[in-house]
């Protein structure tokens, strides 16, 4: 928790797995976290109350003036949750269903902002009996409050691109860190519409070594990824560079030159290199 603040996360969602070690742990995670952590479905067992650790929602501010724009995001978790930690774990409380969850807020949160969006820890598919992100976008555009981006989890699914429900795109960054999700999106204040312009997921690498990014090169000038042997040769050339200055205990010339690599493969991108 102490690095996701030092990264600036602005919310977290729960899930089944932050409930492994209980509650009393769990709650001490949620306070000492800079962000708040959203589940609007989560509530004491019997009611529509929820716990003090749990926001049901948060309004994000974006873009800079005059072009500024507020989005309401409602966090919701997964009811399968009880069944899917340690038993135990989640005494007390009651896990409803994401419609529930979402149709509670959505009005509250809609006043407010200009677009309403959904983090959800769930899949876009049912899992048995507990609804999916397909089955939850469907139901708010049947209720006449669509939401046009939901952003997932729980089902390890790598989406590569979004999965439609009408207008409403469903994305998912897979799982164990291994991609980073990213997604940008334009919001029409006179109509109160956000669109999705681009999604992408980025893999993040365990490691950097310049040999590791040499033999990538390589790779992709024998498949024709890099179209020039002159670029190739100057990609190679740098990244010797980087290897020999790191070899000589050179880090500020390492990093120069490793810059350099970055600067010839985005002056490249889209034209000698795909």
């Amino acid at each position: 928790v102490d690095i996701f603040n030092m990264m600036g996360y602005e919310l977290a969602v729960f899930g089944n797995h932050e409930f492994d070690k209980g509650q009393e742990i769990l709650v001490d995670r949620v306070f000492q976290s800079e962000y708040p952590w959203l589940g609007a479905n989560i509530v004491f067992e019997g009611t529509d109350e929820h716990p003090e650790w749990v926001e049901p929602y948060t309004i994000l501010s974006v873009g800079t003036a005059p072009h500024e724009a507020k989005i309401g995001v409602i966090g919701v978790d997964t009811n399968e949750t009880p069944e899917v930690t340690l038993l135990g774990t989640t005494e007390g409380l009651e896990f409803q269903t994401l419609t529930e969850g979402v149709m509670r807020y959505y009005d509250e949160v809609k006043a407010q902002s200009d677009a309403v969006i959904v983090v959800a820890h769930m899949g876009s598919n049912d899992s048995g009996p507990y609804e999916g992100l397909e089955t939850l976008a469907q139901n708010m555009i049947d209720a006449g409050r669509p939401g046009p981006l939901m952003i997932g989890g729980h089902q390890h699914q790598a989406l590569f691109e979004p999965v439609w429900v009408e207008d409403t795109a469903i994305v998912s960054a897979g799982y164990y860190g291994r991609w980073l999700g990213q997604v940008e999106v334009t919001i029409d204040m006179a109509s109160d519409t956000l669109t999705v312009d681009n999604y992408q997921l980025n893999t993040i690498t365990a490691e950097y070594t310049p040999g590791g990014l040499m033999d990538l090169v390589d790779e992709l000038y024998a498949a024709g990824e890099i179209g020039n042997a002159g670029v190739y040769n100057s990609l190679i050339k740098a990244l010797e560079g980087v290897q020999k200055a790191i070899e000589n205990g050179h880090a500020n010339v390492a990093a120069n030159r490793l810059n350099a690599f970055i600067n010839k493969v985005e002056a490249q991108s889209g034209k000698k290199i795909s």
